[in-house]
């Protein structure tokens, strides 16, 4: 039994001993330590590459995970590519669900020239891209899902081209990116990750990112509204019924909008707008320039605007604190506190 023994840990060793010598001429290793035993793998041998297609019909996908990037990907086939033998799925009641493995206790090492050595327990070290944690989502082009729900931490998402009821996408400390997506409704809450919203019809956008940029461009929706703090907000191409800002800290800035109501409330960043607003508008600022520059005539409009300690400029003329009833039917009121004021109609 002893000699039995020192065999096995004299082929242990062996093995040790050959991973540090491919490591000495450049090799990259990659070692799993889990309730499955030990596996080695070098850049090109990774678990679990291989796509998996689905015959059933899934009609609700949710994911939640750690550390990952997660992609969706327009596809002629549903299916799925998981690079990580720590994650598992699920196909039930034509539900999709992707996950982290329970009480797998994983320690994983990586040792090389890149970095040299990373441990991990309960968590992923810093291995290089080839080794990153990859979800793939395969969609066919005609999917239409009730719900679609990621619940990430520190994962990079990027989704193209999905259609479904409802969208939920909750993350921290990573991107979001979302491209050609239509939907009822689309929820996106962020910490510390810009998000970039490109290409989407839906009846419903509520945005919250608390610490870096939220970008939207070519955007079709009855209700926006973004909620956001120490990140700028740049919109473009924005066709809304109702526009809703909030923003602490940073700068707003929305070119080509056309909305039949805008209101924004902002702190310490400046708030630029160009566009047509086609009925109440209302902004207040706090420390920072508001300017509007719209489309369409000052007389169809009842301004209020006031300032206290800086300057109001109204169509290029200098004013003071003014309100101007045009008997219209829509009505401006801006407040700044200690905001210069520079509002424009271009009609």
């Amino acid at each position: 039994m002893k000699k039995f023994k020192y065999i096995i840990i004299s082929i242990f060793i062996l093995g040790v001993a050959l991973c540090f010598t491919g490591i000495m001429l450049g090799a990259d290793v990659f070692v799993y330590v889990s309730n499955n035993g030990v596996e080695i793998h070098n850049e090109d041998v990774i678990p679990n590459t291989q796509r998996i297609n689905f015959n059933e019909k899934i009609t609700n996908i949710g994911i939640n995970l750690n550390g990952c990037k997660i992609n969706v990907v327009e596809s002629d086939k549903f299916g799925i590519l998981i690079n990580d033998h720590t994650l598992e799925y699920s196909v039930e009641d034509n539900k999709l669900s992707v996950f982290e493995k329970g009480l797998t206790n994983d320690i994983r090492f990586y040792v090389g020239p890149l970095v040299g050595l990373n441990v991990g327990i309960n968590n992923k070290p810093n291995l290089p891209k080839v080794a990153q944690t990859t979800v793939t989502l395969y969609l066919p082009s005609e999917t239409k899902l009730n719900e679609f729900l990621i619940n990430g931490n520190a994962c990079d998402i990027k989704i193209d081209t999905i259609n479904s009821d409802i969208i939920n996408i909750k993350n921290s400390y990573d991107d979001i990116s979302l491209n050609n997506i239509t939907a009822n409704k689309l929820n996106v809450f962020s910490t510390s990750g810009d998000v970039m919203l490109d290409n989407v019809i839906t009846e419903t956008i509520d945005l919250a990112n608390e610490y870096d940029t939220s970008t939207l461009t070519n955007i079709t929706t009855d209700n926006l509204n973004i909620s956001s703090t120490n990140g700028e907000v740049s919109l473009d191409y924005i066709d809304a019924e109702i526009i809703k800002l909030t923003n602490a800290y940073a700068d707003v800035t929305c070119n080509n909008i056309t909305a039949n109501a805008l209101k924004a409330t902002v702190n310490n960043g400046e708030l630029d707008v160009s566009g047509k607003i086609l009925g109440d508008i209302y902004i207040e600022n706090s420390y920072d320039e508001i300017s509007l520059n719209l489309d369409g005539n000052i007389e169809k409009y009842n301004l209020d605007l006031s300032t206290q300690y800086e300057n109001i400029h109204l169509n290029g003329k200098e004013v003071e604190n003014t309100i101007i009833d045009n008997n219209a039917n829509y009505n401006v009121k801006i407040i700044g506190e200690n905001s210069a004021i520079v509002l424009n109609f271009n009609g």
